[in-house]
């Protein structure tokens, strides 16, 4: 299990050169895809879609609604 930050950040790295070697292209092809003019950061409990609250299509913003409570 994954006890830290820096931890995290060595595992992403590995991952994306494995990636890299597996499937060239993957990121470049992945990145082609989206393009998106705005991030919203919001909660995955949110009982209101941020399409309502911004008023933007589905799709047309890149969504975070991953974040968690840690107490």
């Amino acid at each position: 299990m994954t006890s830290s930050l820096s931890d995290l950040f060595s595992h992403n790295r590995a991952w994306a050169a494995k990636m890299k070697r597996e499937r060239p292209g993957f990121f470049t092809q992945l990145k082609s895809q989206q393009n998106p003019r705005h991030m919203w950061i919001g909660c995955s409990d949110s009982r209101v879609s941020a399409n309502q609250i911004t008023g933007l299509e589905p799709h047309t913003f890149l969504q975070n609604s991953r974040l968690t409570h840690t107490s």
